[in-house]
């Protein structure tokens, strides 16, 4: 009598377990977000974090925000050809002074980097940028003697 106070449970909870699995519902993946329009839009930095290369502490990273932002934040806008920055109060390590630049994608389905003029500068982009996005970040490495230095991984959001 004893065993089947503990069967019927046993086989009442297998009886439950088998009908609740399924099949899985294959849903479609649909197109692939277009990186190219994801990118377009207005960026306003909110973030700027500066990684030391050089040095073999732990701690390599420091949150420069408060001296790149200023109270008038950079704005970067993209459209299908051309980049506007707009440095306002932001120290500019894009431009050099230039008011628009082109930009391109290394690769524009699966991008790694926006390489901007004619290949004179590279951002290597830190996550991807769909229209849904809204954070642009991407990393701006600086050499000395031909060794990466000091790496800036900036954050934007769009507007």
């Amino acid at each position: 009598m004893r065993i089947y106070k503990l069967l019927v449970p046993a086989l009442l909870m297998i009886v439950v377990f088998i009908s609740g699995c399924k099949k899985p519902q294959e849903l479609p993946i649909g197109e692939p977000y277009s990186q190219v329009e994801g990118i377009q839009g207005t960026f306003r930095l909110s973030k700027v974090e500066q990684i030391d290369e050089i040095t073999l502490n732990l701690d390599k990273t420091l949150d420069v925000s408060e001296v790149f932002l200023g109270g008038n934040p950079m704005e970067i806008t993209f459209n299908a050809e051309n980049v506007t920055i707009n440095a306002n109060d932001t120290p500019d390590y894009f431009s050099n002074g230039a008011a628009t630049l082109t930009w391109k994608f290394d690769d524009n389905q699966f991008p790694t980097k926006v390489i901007i003029n004619n290949g004179d500068a590279e951002w290597s982009l830190l996550s991807p940028i769909r229209t849904s996005d809204n954070i642009l970040a991407f990393k701006v490495s600086r050499f000395y003697r031909g060794k990466k230095a000091i790496t800036y991984n900036f954050s934007f959001e769009r507007q």
